[in-house]
């Protein structure tokens, strides 16, 4: 039909297959490598002759053709293959008001830390903002007098990391649980003075410092918002404030991307 001059070579390859009522689509890929455009038989290297009318014409015309082979097969139109779905992408989930404040917190840090682009962030340091399992609050009332990061030590006067941040208030201020969990640590330290240590669940860790006075336990269960020390100035201080740390598994975390408010 495309080349009558190769009708004889491809017919045992054509007719069977038409007889034995395979898928068209089968058939036709048989027609599809049988024919070449100049009539003759392809050979191992050439590339097979395309195909470009549509399936259904095809049929029609290889039944017009040779119609004693059509008469008993069943009247399947055939149709081009249904197109691939479009891929779909997951919407990103819109960030909460709180998270949305804790990297716009984030961003003013790293702007501040720019001036410390020669020193490498410690091993154990993460700039990451987790989202936080769990409900938390300021621990104390009082300003922040010195952030988490790089700085000029107070009392070394050297460049040295600050693996917490420190809220200044008075002396006897009250100083509360960051979140729901149980007291790991309540004792004294050298560095941090009086310190209390909090385990809050999935990986999470604060750390109390310099405290006054302490009000809980190893081993007490504690609530957010629960009296569980005083601000002081033990161990190494230059005046009354809370020294906090936050860790995920060993990790220290930036505890003012949580404290916005």
């Amino acid at each position: 039909m495309i080349s009558p001059a190769s009708a004889a070579d491809v017919r045992e390859v054509l007719i069977p297959t038409i007889s034995e009522d395979d898928d068209y689509r089968a058939m036709l890929a048989s027609v599809q490598t049988a024919l070449r455009s100049d009539g003759s038989q392809p050979d191992a290297d050439a590339a097979p002759y395309t195909v470009t009318p549509p399936l259904e014409q095809m049929r029609q015309e290889l039944e017009a053709l040779h119609p004693e082979h059509f008469a008993d097969l069943p009247k399947t139109e055939l149709s081009e293959p249904e197109p691939e779905p479009e891929p779909t992408t997951e919407p990103e989930p819109e960030l909460s008001a709180e998270m949305q404040a804790a990297f716009a917190a984030r961003d003013s840090f790293l702007e501040a830390q720019a001036a410390y682009a020669d020193y490498a962030v410690p091993a154990n340091v993460s700039y990451d903002v987790p989202e936080l399992p769990f409900a938390h609050s300021s621990p104390v009332a009082g300003y922040t007098s010195s952030g988490f990061g790089y700085r000029v030590h107070p009392l070394q006067n050297t460049v040295k990391f600050h693996y917490g941040t420190d809220f200044a208030a008075n002396s006897g201020t009250d100083v509360c649980a960051f979140a729901d969990g149980t007291v790991l640590a309540a004792g004294e330290d050298a560095g941090y003075g009086n310190y209390i240590k909090i385990d809050h669940g999935s990986g999470f860790v604060t750390l109390y410092g310099h405290c006054s006075k302490l009000l809980v336990q190893a081993g007490q269960t504690v609530q957010r918002g629960e009296r569980i020390a005083l601000v002081g100035a033990t161990g190494q201080a230059t005046g009354p404030h809370l020294h906090l740390e936050l860790l995920h598994n060993g990790v220290y975390l930036n505890p003012e991307f949580y404290l916005t408010a």
